[in-house]
């Protein structure tokens, strides 16, 4: 549970950075944004791996200790890390590219521009800021965990 306080901390504190700047949350809450990144990594990640395998993964990651006959399992894990690193950069990107069409279609109504040149940034913001405060510090814990049983082998 220690790990998981330091990176929703990490998330409040951006939050309060972003707030402090002079933005208000509803300008970081794009429910389309939100809902296609969320089922495009949660439903490409699912062609690879079950629910109860990702289930398994954020325990392994976010528990302190590690258990030796879990080394497959913390192998198995950096696996579908890295899985969903790939689909989130693959969804906030492909965002992006809809988004910058949209922006293209719509040169000769500049009124409309602004909104889908919000979603194209984040898009991005949610990828990158996902995969910087959640899978990245996920791997370094397994990582952690599987030179730790192998040191002690």
């Amino acid at each position: 549970m220690k790990k998981l306080f330091w990176v929703l901390l990490s998330m409040l504190v951006f939050l309060a950075v972003f707030i402090l700047e002079g933005g208000s949350l509803s300008q970081l809450i794009g429910p389309t944004v939100i809902i296609v990144m969320f089922l495009g990594v949660l439903f490409s990640t699912l062609f690879s791996f079950s629910m109860a395998e990702l289930i398994n993964v954020f325990k392994d990651s976010f528990s302190e200790g590690e258990c030796s006959n879990k080394l497959n399992n913390y192998h198995k894990g950096l696996l579908i890390i890295k899985n969903l690193e790939a689909a989130t950069m693959f969804w906030s990107w492909t965002v992006v590219i809809m988004a910058t069409i949209l922006v293209l279609s719509r040169l000769t109504t500049p009124d409309k521009l602004g909104p889908s040149l919000a979603v194209a940034f984040l898009s991005l913001l949610y990828g990158y800021g996902i995969r910087a405060a959640l899978f990245i510090p996920m791997g370094h814990s397994l990582q952690k965990k599987i030179l730790s049983i192998k040191e002690t082998q």
